[in-house]
């Protein structure tokens, strides 16, 4: 028995889901590149307000740590690229950062 071939409407359908799924993918790998670059390119002794302000410039969320919200002296960058899944942890002393590592989220 012969199978019929796809309908236009259907490959059409199928084509711009995989387009979406590629193009998903693709910006959250680049935004994890960009975050990954924000967070090691000597942002440890940078004062808080000018990497508070490279963040915002690169369109990243500075935010305290929400996990250690009654810890002061510690904040979070992530993308909406990266979903959530990838942050840049910082420690600070109130005026530097002391700490900047990457963390994966699962």
């Amino acid at each position: 028995m012969k199978r019929a071939p796809m309908s236009k409407p259907r490959a059409v359908v199928l084509a711009v889901l995989l387009v979406g799924l590629l193009w998903t993918a693709a910006n959250g790998y680049k935004t994890r590149q960009g975050l990954t670059s924000y967070c090691k390119d000597s942002l440890v002794g940078v004062s808080l307000t000018q990497a508070q302000s490279i963040a915002q410039e690169r369109g990243y969320r500075f935010e305290p740590a929400a996990s250690n919200i009654f810890k002061p002296g510690q904040a979070v960058v992530t993308a909406s690229g990266a979903m959530g899944r990838v942050v840049c942890e910082m420690e600070h002393d109130g005026e530097r950062v002391t700490r900047a590592e990457m963390k994966s989220r699962s």
